[in-house]
């Protein structure tokens, strides 16, 4: 190519400009707005891409928390089970100890009425023996009867 055909379109280029150059300047302030634009959308995604991620991480532990409450939620259940079994044992225990309270108030019961009962068959007891002694001073003492 000529240096003649590099000027005839060099010329006609500035031409295209000098007619257009509404066009011109439209695209001219159009790119960087579109480049603008790209660069924000892409930073945007970007940030969006990085959200997206930690949620995921987050979701992951979420994952393992579910797993951790379920494990949790058995124990509870075999805690609850164990303490009810020891409530039950408890009670047992207590009426046990209720029956066992009650069979000795019963015992102590009978055990006075049998100590009143042989107290008062002594105090009887004695007391006949000592009207005897009495009445065996008195005929040893008065061999005539005075």
């Amino acid at each position: 190519m000529s240096d003649l055909d590099k000027l005839d379109k060099l010329e006609s280029a500035i031409k295209f400009v000098k007619e257009n150059s509404v066009v011109v300047g439209f695209v001219l302030a159009a790119v960087p707005v579109i480049g603008g634009a790209f660069y924000t959308g892409i930073t945007e995604l970007n940030k969006a891409k990085d959200a997206l991620s930690q949620f995921t991480e987050i979701v992951d532990q979420f994952g393992d928390y579910k797993s951790k409450v379920a494990t949790l939620e058995r124990e509870n259940a075999a805690l609850k089970e164990r303490l009810n079994q020891t409530n039950e044992a408890v009670a047992s225990t207590q009426m046990r100890l209720s029956d066992a309270y009650i069979n000795a108030k019963e015992a102590k019961t009978k055990a006075d009425q049998v100590e009143r009962t042989t107290t008062r068959e002594l105090e009887l007891l004695g007391q006949s023996l000592k009207t005897e002694i009495i009445a065996v001073k008195r005929a040893t003492s008065n061999r005539l009867g005075n």
